[in-house]
Parts: structure tokens; sequence; C-alpha cells
């Protein structure tokens, strides 16, 4: 009798603390060590990185890409904003042929075209101008066109990619918040045709030169 009591003791437990009481311990240790909030850390950043590379791959095109490889990023410390500003004075004295301190649309045109922009017409760089607050065909000083290599890059310099929701900044927030959604998600350089003029409203002029280079 002693022997059936014991064994009905331990089928007891096993029917019934075994089942409850090892996953309800389990659970308890799971959020000591914090587990359901890394789980879902690991989760919004992952959500987070899709966002942004389609982001970046419905904004970026071909023409941001190369400018961004050609002159870098405006961003961080002075020195590198000393760096990027050397750049683009260095760019835009290869294509001010006449030595006038300023380009018209005919050096602009024959620039992108030599840096592999071939699809960019006159047509493109005007609609670029008026984008900037430029009149079609005026010609711009060296700040000016600093202004638009910012613009037309700046997709480049956004994000990294690797970015934690609590990493991102206002701005960086804003970008994603107000950018409108391609329900085709095609990509902008899609299509072999240039987007140089083209700058979707929800990221138009949104970030200026002088927030990129600290001069707010």
């Amino acid at each position: 009798d002693d022997m059936a009591g014991f064994n009905f003791q331990w089928a007891l437990i096993f029917t019934v603390v075994y089942p409850i009481g090892i996953p309800l311990a389990m659970y308890l240790m799971m959020r000591r060590v914090k587990v359901p909030q890394l789980a879902k850390a690991r989760m919004n950043k992952a959500l987070l990185q899709e966002l942004i590379k389609l982001w970046q791959k419905e904004m970026q095109t071909p023409e941001s890409v190369l400018l961004a490889s050609v002159v870098g990023s405006p961003a961080g410390g002075e020195e590198q904003q000393e760096q990027f500003k050397k750049r683009v004075a260095e760019l835009f004295e290869q294509i001010d042929a006449d030595g006038s301190g300023t380009l018209d649309v005919d050096e602009l045109v024959e620039a992108f075209h030599t840096l592999g922009m071939t699809q960019v017409t006159e047509e493109s760089i005007n609609a670029l101008l008026v984008e900037y607050g430029h009149e079609e065909g005026e010609e711009i000083d060296q700040d000016s066109f600093e202004e638009i290599v910012i613009g037309l890059a700046k997709t480049s310099f956004q994000f990294t990619g690797y970015e934690d929701v609590d990493d991102l900044n206002l701005e960086q927030l804003a970008v994603l918040c107000k950018h409108e959604w391609r329900k085709d998600n095609k990509a902008g350089g899609e299509g072999g045709r240039s987007t140089l003029g083209r700058t979707p409203s929800s990221f138009r002029r949104s970030t200026s030169a002088a927030h990129f280079l600290g001069d707010d």
C-alpha cells in the first residue's frame, strides 16, 4: 500500500505539476533574463532595416549613388565636413572649364556625362535648377552647386542600414514617416531613365546643405 501511495503521488506530480510547472518555470526564467524584450528588440531592428532598404530602393537613383561615391558624405565631424567641402570645390573647378566661377547648363550636362550619367539632358538639368530655387538656364556658383550635390546624393547619406529604432534622429523619422511609399515597389532609377530632376515631395529639400554641414 505504501508503494502504491508513493507511486500515486509521483504519478500525480508528473500528470499535473510537470506539464504546468516546467513551462511556468521556463517562462519565469525567460522573463528574468528579459528574453521577450530582447526578441522584440531584434524583431523591431529587423523590420526597421527592411523598411530602410525599401526606402533606399525607392529613393536612390544611379545619379545619387554615383555622386555619393565621388564626393562622399558631409555628415560627421568638422574634419570630415571640411574634406567634403574640398571634394565639392575640386569637382566644381573641374566642371568650370572656362574658369568663370559659375556653371552653366552645358557645363553641368557635360560634367554629368563625364561622370557616367549619360541620361542627363539639358531638360533634366533645368528641372533640377528650378527644384533648387533657380531659373531655367541660370548659372550657379559654388555654394549653389554644393547644395545641389548634397540634394542629389543625400539618399546615400541618410541611413547606414544598421540603425536601431532608438538610434533614429528626428530627421530620419520624418523621412520615413513622410515618404510616399510606392505600391509597385519599383526603384527610383528603374526603367533606364534619368531621375536627376525628379525629387519625391516627401524628401524635397527637406534637409538643406547648411544642416548637413552643421551651419544651422
